[in-house]
């Protein structure tokens, strides 16, 4: 069977176009995406299709996961994205799937206008000029309210279908709920949960989350199953298991760790990506699935996703304690395998060397440092996030941090940097935690002024500036617990486990080895008492609050 031979992305590939003078036909896929095997199987088979392609184009594959900065540029509204491009990486129009009835008229069709429109097109990437504003709690406020409003009373989650967890989202109603907003947070935070774990969503055979689903009730599941998904709601279970003692919400922390261990885990102590979708495989119940092959896994270590698995870990080890030595081995994997030169990270790393100064992986990475370095105590931890930290000002814009380091890729429309609200607002909250942890103002200073960037435009992203919401409310409120005393003193153990068993979004909980075991409770820049037995660690939540 003929079939099509797909570049990667390269001047290469580029340079082919521009000497033969043929459009490329960008494929952007995912190992993780149905309709992109689907289009494989179909389109990209037909006869009329691979010709077209030969005759006409240089065709060039990307891996979203891999390239994420390439996608940001160029996809369509979904995967499979198919893109047409001119020999210099300008946008001449796109889709997602196509048919191959259909792709063979738009292949042809496409083709035509660049012979006769070709010399004229060119992309201009208009971001939005943003002027910076002031930022305070009444944000955090109006982003929740709209996630009340967009609230799904009877079976939880946000709007219709097809229906994503939205992590971030969940986390601004746990957030809202715990500092005292109002029960009806803590309502839909928890229904939301029992409704996902109880639902398609959730696989009860080998544990983990699917990605989404594709009906308001959660009862049919799209099948993938991704790292950073599982990780991100690994950590709001452990939430919701330490303020209520439901079992329930610990049974799915125990799944999805189990999933992640048995089929994401590396050999070499890391985690891959992503498992494939497989409709037929995951209906089936135990004993049946035990004689079919799994899906399949995307064998890559992707460093952000990794970072997040290791500061969900380590928010489990407070109920799961083996976590936490597994969170540093796979942070000492990382900073052996990823980090590459100038103290940046590689996204990845493969026989083709990888991409090296993606601005998500410096910052998942420095987030992850600070968090070990706050179960741990550790201070060369916190000293490696204040080198990766050192790194930002490289992706530093007009507007905020970019996704793309200064002197980045150019090919194509890679030579626009994009800022991106989640990122910056991440960005800010490591930020913040080495503020509190070393009292460089600084740190403090350029948070806020990471923040204030997008505090004139967060409104048009809706629930989805949920992030941006609790990094401006973590940059108001400074709260910083500290627990002193000798890691091996009794005492100082157990008030370390009366005070992280507590969920308290939003605080800076760290260990400092030395000194009388007690808690100091430090909140808008003002440290206020000591506390020195286990049983006064219960007034924690409700002193914070009184700061709040």
């Amino acid at each position: 069977m003929e079939h099509i031979e797909w570049m990667p992305w390269s001047d290469k590939a580029f340079e082919i176009a521009r000497r033969y003078n043929k459009p490329v036909l960008l494929s952007i896929g995912a190992t993780w995406c149905h309709w992109c095997h689907v289009m494989d199987r179909t389109s990209y088979t037909d006869p009329r299709v691979v010709s077209a392609v030969r005759e006409r184009y240089v065709p060039v594959r990307v891996d979203t996961d891999k390239r994420p900065d390439i996608n940001r540029r160029y996809n369509m509204g979904g995967w499979p994205t198919t893109a047409f491009l001119t020999p210099s990486g300008e946008l001449i129009t796109g889709a997602t799937y196509i048919p191959p009835d259909q792709l063979v008229d738009v292949l042809k069709r496409v083709s035509d206008y660049y012979k006769e429109h070709g010399d004229l097109l060119k992309f201009e990437y208009d971001e939005e000029e943003r002027v910076p504003g002031e930022i305070g709690q009444e944000i955090t406020l109006e982003v929740a309210s709209w996630a009340l409003h967009a609230y799904d009373a009877k079976y939880g989650g946000f709007g219709n279908e097809p229906k994503f967890p939205h992590i971030d989202t969940l986390r601004l109603l746990n957030t809202m709920w715990v500092w005292g907003a109002g029960d009806t947070y803590g309502q839909a935070f928890l229904h939301t949960l029992k409704q996902m774990s109880e639902g398609g969503i959730y696989d009860r055979v080998e544990g983990g989350f699917f990605r989404y689903a594709t009906q308001r009730d959660w009862s049919v599941p799209h099948y993938e199953k991704m790292l950073e998904d599982n990780a991100g709601l690994l950590e709001l279970y452990v939430r919701a298991y330490l303020s209520t003692g439901d079992g329930s919400f610990l049974d799915v922390v125990n799944g999805i760790v189990g999933y992640m261990e048995s089929t994401l885990a590396s050999p070499d102590g890391c985690f891959w990506g992503s498992q494939d979708a497989d409709e037929e495989y995951y209906s089936l119940d135990l004993d049946r699935r035990k004689g079919r092959k799994a899906p399949s896994v995307d064998r890559t270590v992707y460093t952000d996703k990794t970072a997040m698995v290791i500061r969900a870990y380590l928010e489990a080890s407070v109920v799961l304690p083996g976590l936490l030595q597994r969170a540093e081995s796979t942070l000492d994997f990382l900073l052996e395998k990823a980090e590459g030169e100038q103290g940046l990270f590689y996204h990845y790393r493969d026989e083709s060397g990888g991409i090296l100064g993606l601005f998500a992986d410096q910052i998942q990475m420095a987030l992850a440092l600070v968090a070990l370095w706050a179960h741990t105590g550790n201070d060369r931890r916190l000293e490696a996030a204040g080198r990766v930290v050192s790194g930002f000002d490289r992706f530093l814009t007009d507007s905020g941090y970019a996704d793309t380091k200064s002197g980045h890729e150019q090919l194509g429309l890679l030579r626009f940097r994009h800022t991106d609200i989640t990122e910056n607002a991440e960005a800010a909250e490591v930020l913040v935690d080495l503020y509190l942890a070393t009292g460089e103002a600084d740190y403090l200073t350029k948070a806020k002024t990471a923040l204030r960037a997008f505090a004139n435009t967060y409104k048009r992203e809706g629930i989805m500036a949920s992030g941006y919401a609790l990094a401006v409310k973590k940059a108001s409120d400074l709260a910083y617990v500290t627990i002193f005393g000798p890691s091996e003193d009794e005492r100082t153990r157990e008030l370390e486990r009366a005070v992280r068993r507590q969920n308290l979004p939003g605080v800076l909980v760290a260990r400092e080895e030395g000194g009388e075991s007690s808690v100091s409770v430090c909140s808008g820049g003002v440290c206020h008492k000591r506390l020195i037995q286990p049983e006064e660690t219960r007034d924690l939540l409700r002193l914070l609050r009184r700061f709040h």
